[in-house]
């Protein structure tokens, strides 16, 4: 038996084998990185409150109770051929046990970058192989992978699963860690096997690229490979409504529920007709219109099948596009787009009116536990009956009159008129309803911090009213234009010449006035909101803006202001949890918060890109939806989570931003992924008891 905290040489020649001439596996899907058959070459094994003990070829792991294990691996590597990193782990203990591999690795001069960090379990007395996706950094795409994004534009994930995150150079990847969390029990673990799995580039794409294209087939999937549930007729869509009808019988929705999704048989508080927010007993709860405690736990883009891809100068990337005079596919070509989802759902429902599709959403809702519609929502469900309603948001943009691409100019006179516009055409229909939850307004907007929004904002065109309210505010500081050109290190003849500069500039030197031009702008935009909201929709919800997890434009003078102005914070927040989840300010205020966008992805299902939260595989997907709503429940500020979204991105890749995530609810045929939902439905359906004795 080895201590706990030894670190040695001694140790190392007991475990791991670095095989210098890899083995193959399953037709060279699969290499073996590391066993534990002969003595190992790893200079630098670390084990942190864990018993290491080798028998039989594999390494035993024992953890104290209340203690977390920790065991580091240190090498040097370059994975940059496999999609992924499998260990093959057993569970020895009549428990489920939770474990964290952690991947950390380097950049080109900056050492240590963002790992890469996954979570799953173990159930009692199992043994797993357990995917840990390899996504390189961003910066090695050009590096790297420069022939592959000429070959594959407008996709984020190519095949067969390159994609990137803010990662490292998997080409320098210097640790393995495997963290054991404590728990009030001891563990014992298994670790088998950690092996290289799944080639990162097709074989038929690096031997023969031209007979790789066409690689998308009639209904959108990747043609070059087979998964459980990939469609390969027409039929197959008929069967899986007959298993999918079946499925909503037996799960007709929580018991704990009342018509809105709120707690049925729990407290009650005061009623008025629409949807608030009450502190109560040190947690912030959302209140329905009956009064009851309700919980936000919803889906993004809630009826909708939004699976076009860009076809002008990539068709030899589809096998069979029909013509667009075709009577009933051809209809689904839009600009230089083809819809697939629209098509599939022909295919499917023998029809590709939303109305009937609006009713099948709401009733997978229920049978899944959710009872939000989130952003981007269909607002068929406005009009739907109400015995099948829920409750849902509606999304308004502002950012037509723009300071920046994408933050509109508060100080233009128009914009207020434009506000009241979109809400007013908004309020008219859902002013009414009950089930009408609050508005998002606007989405990851680039606000910037002080002095970079102002660097923007004096290159604009002379006629931008923020840039005249900018120079305003400089003239009333400093008075003369030579006062500003000595600060700023320019040489403008006066105001009017500043005005008319169409160059960024760097404005560092006036901190103090860009932090207040900043907040007056903050209190602008919010403020107005709020009030039109008020005025136009009196009782329901101002929901926020949806704050980008992008820290720059997430800032302590945005987020504070807004506290004054909005009913709940809203954040798309792409963890794996939020048991330490934070804002800028989060420890003075004191608001209810929302995580508007969160979800996991992975590539088992023909999928190249997992999305901004990857898994291990399909039943990954499920259980860290679990742990995330979980953490949620546990925090006495967040009132909500809602998943992004409800279909697949296409594979060919979305519009020019090229998204095609696995991180649908629905795969892009319209197919349930019955594995995410199972576990949906284990958390959903008890969402208030998990609130409540938390």
């Amino acid at each position: 038996m080895i201590s706990r905290y030894t670190s040695t040489k001694k140790l190392t020649t007991l475990l791991f084998l670095l095989l210098i001439s890899f083995k193959s596996f399953g037709q060279s899907e699969s290499k073996i990185l590391f066993d534990f058959t002969q003595p190992n070459t790893i200079e630098d094994v670390k084990a942190k409150n864990v018993q290491l003990e080798t028998s039989n070829e594999v390494l035993n792991i024992t953890v104290n109770k209340n203690e977390e294990g920790l065991l580091v691996i240190n090498g040097d590597w370059d994975l940059s051929d496999w999609i992924y990193l499998t260990l093959e782990l057993r569970n020895n203990n009549n428990e489920l046990v939770r474990f964290d591999p952690i991947l950390t690795g380097e950049v080109k001069n900056k050492k240590w970058s963002n790992p890469l960090w996954s979570i799953g379990w173990l159930n009692p007395n199992e043994t797993r192989l357990f995917n840990c996706v390899l996504l390189p950094d961003y910066s090695t795409r050009n590096s790297h992978y420069t022939q592959m994004h000429e070959d594959f534009p407008n996709m984020r994930g190519m095949p067969d699963g390159i994609s990137f995150a803010r990662s490292f150079d998997l080409k320098l990847t210097k640790q393995i860690k495997l963290k054991i969390p404590a728990t009030e029990s001891a563990k014992n673990l298994t670790l088998v096997s950690i092996k290289l799995n799944k080639p990162s580039r097709s074989k038929l794409y690096l031997e023969n690229p031209e007979g790789f294209f066409p690689f998308i087939d009639e209904y959108g999937q990747y043609k070059h490979d087979t998964w459980r549930g990939k469609i390969t007729s027409d039929k197959q869509f008929l069967q899986e409504l007959l298993v999918e009808e079946q499925d909503l019988k037996n799960f007709k929705g929580s018991d704990e529920w009342n018509e809105f999704g709120g707690f049925e048989n729990g407290p009650k508080h005061k009623a008025t007709g629409h949807f608030r927010v009450e502190k109560i007993e040190g947690k912030w709860w959302i209140i329905d219109p009956s009064g009851a405690l309700f919980w936000s736990n919803g889906v993004n883009s809630a009826g909708r099948l939004n699976v076009s891809t860009p076809y002008t100068g990539r068709a030899h990337f589809f096998e069979a596009l029909p013509s667009k005079s075709d009577a009933s596919y051809g209809k689904f070509y839009k600009g230089t787009e083809y819809h697939f989802g629209k098509a599939n759902l022909l295919r499917k429902y023998g029809t590709d009116e939303e109305k009937p599709y609006v009713s099948r959403t709401l009733s997978r809702m229920k049978s899944w536990g959710l009872n939000t519609m989130g952003g981007w929502s269909h607002e068929g469900v406005i009009s739907a009956p109400k015995e099948q309603k829920a409750p849902y948001t509606l999304s308004v943009g502002t950012t037509k009159i723009g300071i920046n691409e994408k933050l509109p100019d508060v100080f233009d006179p128009e914009w207020e008129t434009h506000v009241r516009n979109v809400i007013g055409n908004k309020a008219k229909r859902a002013n009414k309803d009950p089930y009408f939850f609050g508005y998002f307004v606007d989405n990851e907007m680039h606000w910037y911090q002080p002095n970079s929004l102002v660097k923007g904002v004096i290159a604009n065109k002379p006629t931008s009213a923020g840039k005249s309210e900018y120079i305003k505010q400089l003239k009333k500081s400093l008075k003369k234009i030579e006062n500003f050109n000595t600060k700023a290190n320019t040489n403008f003849k006066n105001w009017n010449a500043l005005l008319e500069n169409r160059k960024k500039l760097d404005l560092s030197a006036f901190e103090d006035l860009n932090i207040k031009y900043y907040e007056k702008f903050c209190h602008t935009y919010f403020s107005t909101i709020k009030k039109t909201i008020n005025e136009l929709s009196p009782g329901n919800l101002f929901l926020g803006c949806r704050w980008h997890i992008d820290g720059k434009h997430r800032n302590k003078y945005n987020v504070k202001i807004a506290s004054e102005y909005l009913d709940i914070l809203s954040f798309n927040q792409y963890d794996n949890e939020l048991v330490d989840f934070t804002f800028p300010g989060s420890e003075h205020i004191d608001k209810p918060y929302i995580i508007s966008e969160f979800n996991f992805g992975a590539l088992d299902r023909g999928k190249f890109y997992p999305g901004l939260g990857h898994a291990s595989d399909q039943r990954n997907r499920g259980e860290k939806y679990k742990n995330f709503v979980d953490s949620g429940l546990r925090n006495a500020n967040c009132v909500g989570v809602h998943w992004f979204m409800w279909g697949n991105s296409t594979t060919a890749g979305r519009s020019v931003v090229g998204e095609n995530a696995n991180c649908g609810i629905v795969s892009e045929m319209d197919s349930p992924y019955y594995e995410l939902i199972s576990y949906m439905r284990q958390i959903n359906y008890n969402l208030y008891n998990y609130r409540i004795s938390n």
